[in-house]
């Protein structure tokens, strides 16, 4: 399910108009086949977009985290827990054994 101030990324190219990878935020809905979205690259215009032509942009609520986290800790306690975050990415996207490896490495926090 879409919702209003979600963000959403484009999955296939509409002409001239966005094209697949494209972000942007869900401001509303025209019906069950059309949302309205505002593109990051055209933040004047609100366009109608296919809802099937949209998924839930993934990469957003770490972004949101990691600037929270950037922005409300301590250096040294943010580079750790930034880590811990591109860890647990890593992870959801399948990189398990790699964490593993960087997990056992010794860390220094000037």
């Amino acid at each position: 399910m879409i919702l209003k101030g979600q963000r959403v990324v484009a999955t296939s190219d509409m002409r001239n108009h966005y094209k697949k990878g494209d972000k942007a935020t869900v401001v509303g809905k025209k019906n069950t086949d059309l949302i309205l979205v505002v593109f990051d690259k055209h933040p004047q215009a609100v366009s109608e977009v296919l809802r099937e032509n949209m998924i839930e942009d993934k990469e957003a609520e770490y972004v949101q985290r990691a600037l929270k986290i950037a922005n409300e800790e301590e250096v040294e306690e943010a580079h750790a827990k930034l880590d811990d975050l591109l860890c647990e990415v890593l992870k959801k996207e399948g990189y398990t054994e790699l964490v593993e490896v960087f997990d056992k490495v010794d860390k220094w926090y000037a």
